[in-house]
């Protein structure tokens, strides 16, 4: 009977240790991801108070950020946060079973040190007191976050006395890094906001985030992401003001060989005003061949300023001098700017246009305007049909009752008949397009010279 009495003395201290070890470990990984957080995005953490056990412990932090822009731009502010850490390897404390290193269980406090709008907002919308943030921090370094916003409905005071009825339908974002930071893939799933002022109703639905980045160099995080909004509504009594939909805004960054090409791309379809028509449009822009090795110079420089707190102005110009200064660099292999597609589609037609500026020349622009236009080569092309055209014009005529939509279709008859004559604009039956080239030394549209430099 002793000799099991002792036994399990002993395999309780050994537990004990281990779970203790164990936190001290967890405490390392916590800073190591704090540090990450601040050289990345800016914020402080100061530690208040701790209180380390064996199979927890917890954690008060500080968590100051310095403002950007707006009326306290440059004004350093400050929230208390919470954290309960259940040590592995297994975090039994936390309600989980599953192997880990450590699971963190954060939540919000207010106090008196914190912004006056955060310490309102919670005594407005108390269900945000109930907002959790837990991550999961694997044994091999990779940490996985999720942020739960609960769901309220509420009828609250705006400040200029307005009744505001809010339906807010919860939040859910999730954020996986990799060991040593060297992945994140982050997303977000927030269903419905509305907000009813009076007779006028905003409902946003549908509002989903995905992305995934891998770190390439120092600085320099590639990858893809994609936002999608299913709808976006204001209704003022019972007219539809503005509707929009599928709206969908996707980004590409990714290296080849010695250069990075980026892009991005916009599109959705909506409601003309108040006429009832629907139009779509699709915008898709390119960047390309930004000389690697600068660009991740320069990230990791504007990072590095952008989380100083430094005053508004200090901090701009010290990063326009960042650009002035890598610049050089960053456009020694002939960098691309395309407009690959401008589509605005209308019941009549499209009208689509499309670019391409590049950067033929080396080192800095040069002070002249010739010498620096002599860098350039551009083209620009635009294509629609007449009825698309005249389309256009309808549709703002009924959404703007203060423009003449007959007398505006008579001017552009008469504009676009100068056009055609001028060679400005090539007429095909219905079909109408120009294209505008510029060759470092001369400016042509049509094929016909309009400028020419010395």
């Amino acid at each position: 009977m002793k000799k099991t009495v002792v036994i399990l003395l002993v395999l309780a201290v050994l537990l004990g240790g281990g779970y203790y070890w164990i936190g001290l470990r967890a405490e390392s990984a916590l800073q190591g991801q704090l540090a990450f957080i601040e050289a990345q995005y800016g914020p402080r953490f100061t530690l208040k108070h701790k209180d380390r056990g064996i199979f927890s412990s917890t954690y008060r932090y500080t968590v100051t950020y310095t403002l950007a822009s707006g009326n306290t731009a440059g004004k350093p502010v400050s929230i208390d946060v919470l954290e309960t850490v259940s040590h592995g390897p297994i975090p039994f404390a936390s309600g989980s079973w599953k192997p880990a290193l450590a699971v963190l269980d954060v939540t919000l406090l207010s106090g008196p040190d914190a912004p006056q709008g955060f310490n309102k907002l919670l005594e407005i919308v108390p269900e945000l007191r109930q907002t959790r943030l837990r991550a999961s921090i694997g044994f091999d370094g990779n940490s996985l976050f999720r942020l739960d916003v609960p769901a309220f409905k509420r009828s609250v005071t705006a400040a200029d006395g307005a009744a505001l009825a809010l339906d807010w339908r919860g939040a859910t974002a999730t954020c996986d890094i990799g060991p040593q930071a060297a992945s994140i893939e982050a997303a977000l799933d927030a269903p419905q906001l509305s907000i009813t002022r009076q007779d006028t109703l905003v409902t946003i639905q549908g509002v989903a985030m995905r992305s995934a980045t891998k770190l390439d160099g120092k600085n320099l995080y590639l990858g893809k992401s994609a936002l999608h909004v299913g709808s976006v509504q204001v209704k003022k009594g019972a007219a539809e003001v503005l509707s929009l939909g599928d709206l969908v805004l996707e980004g590409d960054c990714a290296r080849r060989e010695a250069v990075v090409d980026g892009g991005v791309a916009l599109r959705g379809h909506g409601l003309a005003g108040k006429t009832g028509d629907t139009v779509r449009f699709d915008v898709a822009l390119a960047l390309k061949n930004l000389e690697f090795a600068a660009l991740d110079e320069l990230v990791g420089d504007w990072t590095r300023i952008s989380v100083q707190p430094l005053p508004p102005e200090e901090q701009q110009r010290q990063l326009e001098d960042v650009l002035h200064r890598r610049a050089p660099a960053l456009f020694s292999r002939g960098p691309i700017l395309e407009l690959n597609r401008c589509v605005l589609g209308v019941p009549a037609g499209t009208v689509e246009s499309s670019a391409r500026l590049a950067y033929v020349g080396t080192g800095p622009l040069p002070a002249t305007f010739p010498a620096a236009a002599a860098r350039f080569t551009a083209a620009a092309r635009i294509a629609t049909t007449q009825a698309a055209l005249f389309d256009v014009v309808r549709l703002a005529g009924k959404a703007n009752p203060t423009l003449d939509a007959g007398q505006a279709r008579q001017q552009i008859e008469q504009g676009l008949a100068e056009l055609i004559a001028s060679g400005f604009v090539v007429r095909d039956q219905d079909k109408l397009s120009a294209r505008a080239d510029w060759d470092g030394k001369a400016l042509t549209v049509n094929g016909k010279t309009i400028l020419q430099l010395p």
